[in-house]
C-alpha cells in the first residue's frame, strides 16, 4: 500500500494545524443559518419589550404576595398570566403592513384567537420587594417566527381576513439547507431623520422609487416566510466598510486553514467542519413610505440590480434580509416602575 508523504515536515504541519486550531477556538462561531452577529433593535414598553433582531416578544408582569394570599406559587403564577396578557397587548400594536395593525385584522378578531393560541415560555422571575410589599415579576417570552411564532399565526389566520392571500400551513416550515450559505441583504436605513424612520412590521416591502415592487411576501418562499421571517431589525454604529472588514477577516482565516489543509491530507480529520459566516449586501434605503413607514424605498438603479441577479432573487426568495435602524424607531423608552426594589433570597 503506497503511504502519503507530506511535502512538508510533519512537524512543522502539525504545528502550524494546531495555530490555526487555537485561532479557530478564539473566534466566535457565527452560524450561517443566523442573522450576522449585530446588536438587536429593541423596542421597549412600559409592559414589555420586542427583540426584533432576534425574534421575541418579551411580557412583564407583577404580583403582591399580599394580594395572592401569602402564597409564593400562587403570587408566581398570577406574575406570569399578567406577563402572557402583556404580550398580546403589545403584539397587539404591531404592525402588519403599512396599512393595519394586527389589532385591526379581522375586524379584531384575530387578537381574540391569538389570546387563545399564543403561547409563551417563562424567561426571568424574581422575588422582590418595594414600598407596597413583596411581589413576584415574571418576564414571559414568546418568538415571532418559526412555527410556534405569531407570524405564523399571522399567515394561518390571513386567508380568512385577506380574500387574495394563498393559505399557509404551518406545518410545512422546516430547515432550509439551500439558503444557509446564502449572504445577507442588508438595508441601510440609518440615515434617515427620526420623524420618517423606519418602522418595523411582520409582512414589510421592498419597493423601488419607481413604484416597481422588489420584495414582498407573496413573492417569497413560504417556509422561509415562517422560519425567518420577512426581515429582521438591527442597530448598529459600523460602516459599511467596517461590516465587510469583519466577515473578511474571516474569510482570510478560512483561506490559510484550506492552504494549511492542502499540504497534507494527514490534518485535514483534525480540523472540525466549519462554513465561512455570510457576507453581506449592502444597500441604502432612501425613505419609508406607506401609512405606517414600514415599506423600504431603494433607488431605481439598485433595484435592477436585485431584480435582475440569480443570488440576489435567491436572497429575497429565502427572505435572507435585514435592516439597519437607528434606535429609538418605536415604542416608548422605559419600564415597570421598581422603587427600592431588592430581592429576597430565597
Amino acid at each position: 500500500m503506497m503511504r502519503f508523504k507530506p511535502t512538508l515536515p510533519v512537524k512543522s504541519i502539525v504545528t502550524g494545524c494546531l495555530f490555526l486550531l487555537v485561532l479557530l477556538s478564539l473566534r466566535p462561531y457565527q452560524a450561517t443559518a443566523a442573522a450576522p452577529d449585530l446588536p438587536p433593535y429593541i423596542q421597549r414598553f412600559p409592559n414589555g419589550w420586542i427583540d426584533w433582531g432576534n425574534g421575541y416578544i418579551y411580557g412583564v408582569g407583577r404580583a403582591y404576595l399580599n394580594n395572592n394570599g401569602d402564597s409564593k406559587i400562587r403570587t408566581s403564577r398570577a406574575a406570569g398570566i399578567l406577563a402572557a396578557g402583556n404580550i398580546v397587548k403589545i403584539a397587539a400594536g404591531i404592525n402588519l403592513d403599512d396599512r393595519q395593525t394586527l389589532q385591526s385584522l379581522g375586524n379584531q378578531q384575530f387578537i381574540i384567537h391569538l389570546k387563545a393560541t399564543l403561547t409563551s415560555e417563562t424567561d426571568q422571575s424574581s422575588l422582590l420587594r418595594d414600598r407596597q410589599g413583596s411581589y413576584y415579576e415574571v418576564v414571559q417570552k414568546t418568538p415571532i417566527n418559526g412555527v410556534k411564532g405569531l407570524t405564523a399565526r399571522v399567515l394561518t389566520s390571513l386567508p380568512a381576513t385577506l380574500p387574495d392571500w394563498k393559505p399557509i400551513s404551518n406545518q410545512s416550515a422546516q430547515p432550509d439547507a439551500e439558503a444557509e450559505d446564502l449572504p445577507w441583504l442588508v438595508l441601510d436605513a440609518r440615515h434617515l431623520v427620526q420623524q420618517r424612520a423606519v418602522a418595523p412590521a411582520i409582512l414589510p416591502k421592498i419597493v423601488s422609487s419607481a413604484g416597481q415592487t422588489v420584495y414582498s411576501p407573496e413573492r417569497v418562499d413560504p417556509n422561509a416566510l415562517l422560519q425567518q421571517g420577512m426581515i429582521r431589525y438591527f442597530v448598529t454604529s459600523e460602516s459599511k466598510a467596517q461590516l465587510e472588514a469583519r466577515l473578511d477577516a474571516d474569510h482570510a482565516l478560512f483561506a490559510e486553514i484550506q492552504r494549511f489543509l492542502s499540504l497534507s491530507e494527514a490534518c485535514a480529520d483534525d480540523f472540525p467542519k466549519r462554513k465561512q459566516r455570510p457576507r453581506l449586501i449592502v444597500t441604502d434605503v432612501q425613505e419609508a413610505q406607506g401609512l405606517s413607514r414600514t415599506n423600504l424605498i431603494i433607488s431605481e438603479a439598485d433595484a435592477q440590480k436585485l431584480l435582475n441577479d440569480a443570488q440576489t432573487n435567491k436572497i429575497l426568495e429565502k427572505c435572507r434580509v435585514i435592516v439597519l435602524v437607528s434606535s429609538p424607531i418605536g415604542g416608548i423608552e422605559g419600564a415597570l416602575p421598581c422603587h427600592l426594589a431588592i430581592r429576597i433570597p430565597d
